[in-house]
């Protein structure tokens, strides 16, 4: 696959976790369906989620516009980058939405 898809297709597959992440996390789901990868980062930035990786996600969105407007620019070293940067990005929302699942969880036990 040619660096740009692997970028698309690995930048398609944060949009869906950030977006699940905005809907656990109370978003109306009207916000969350119009907006792009950089209106999501600044939805989770502003609701506070993945503070570890908002710079990570920064980076992304500049090698996925890379991707979109000149892929022919692209090298295969960055699409391994965005894939590692990606990957982070999907283990904390991973790890955000498993905490919200034990803390909002209807079968848990009241206080």
């Amino acid at each position: 696959m040619a660096p740009a898809g692997a970028i698309m297709e690995a930048s398609r597959e944060v949009e869906i976790a950030l977006r699940d992440l905005l809907r656990k996390s109370g978003v109306d789901e009207r916000v969350i369906a119009r907006v792009g990868i950089q209106g999501l980062t600044r939805s989770v930035a502003e609701k506070g989620l993945l503070p570890r990786t908002i710079a990570v996600l920064q980076s992304l969105i500049k090698l996925r516009n890379l991707a979109a407007h000149g892929p022919d620019q692209l090298e295969p070293w960055q699409a391994y980058e965005f894939m590692s940067l990606a990957d982070l990005v999907l283990a904390e929302a991973r790890q955000q939405e498993a905490a919200a699942d034990r803390v909002f969880s209807p079968d848990r036990p009241a206080g």
